[in-house]
């Protein structure tokens, strides 16, 4: 059974119809904007803890998600001691900022994905692990982004995040929505 959401924000914002265009002719320009292969997102800050995220398919085109974060202060919080103490505690000032990579991962979880890719390697050592393997490059000023599609799904991939100073992998994400297909589709 397919369903087809019917959402319409303020402004005539409706999902799957609106487009990035339709979006900041209602909203304005966005405080940030991020474009990627998958989609674009628009975030409209209004105060710290108040924002939207607006994501806009790459390949349809519309408003395929949306993220609405409004945390306010109930009674119970505003009745409630907030002080927060300036103290340093001593574990973060004893905290030394690492200068470069090492050979031991910083994160101490031996995580391999695909081809045993994992964080740390050099960009040479994924270049050979990815030889016969289709993906797709997407650069930046700071660094290279590698997906890899892995199912039918436009959020079933792999990315690889390098950072081009340093040539080493900093990132990777796995994404497996196989529920997303069925959801969302009309």
């Amino acid at each position: 059974m397919t369903i087809r959401l019917s959402i319409t924000l303020a402004k005539g914002i409706e999902y799957g119809v609106s487009t990035v265009d339709d979006i900041t002719n209602a909203y304005g320009t966005p405080t940030d904007t991020y474009e990627s292969d998958i989609y674009t997102k628009l975030t409209y800050e209004l105060s710290r803890y108040q924002d939207v995220e607006l994501y806009v398919s790459t390949e349809t085109g519309t408003l395929s998600e949306f993220d609405i974060g409004n945390f306010i202060e109930t009674e119970e919080t505003a009745s409630t001691n907030t002080e927060v103490s300036d103290e340093v505690p001593e574990i973060v000032s004893k905290y030394v900022v690492p200068t470069a990579l090492g050979d031991d991962n910083v994160t101490n979880l031996p995580i391999t994905v695909q081809k045993n890719m994992t964080r740390g390697m050099t960009q040479a050592d994924l270049e050979k692990a990815l030889e016969g393997t289709e993906f797709e490059k997407e650069d930046s000023t700071s660094f290279e982004y590698d997906t890899i599609s892995c199912g039918t799904g436009v959020l079933d991939n792999i990315e690889i995040v390098v950072r081009k100073d340093t040539a080493v992998i900093q990132r990777i994400t796995v994404s497996n929505s196989p529920k997303t297909i069925e959801l969302f589709s009309y």
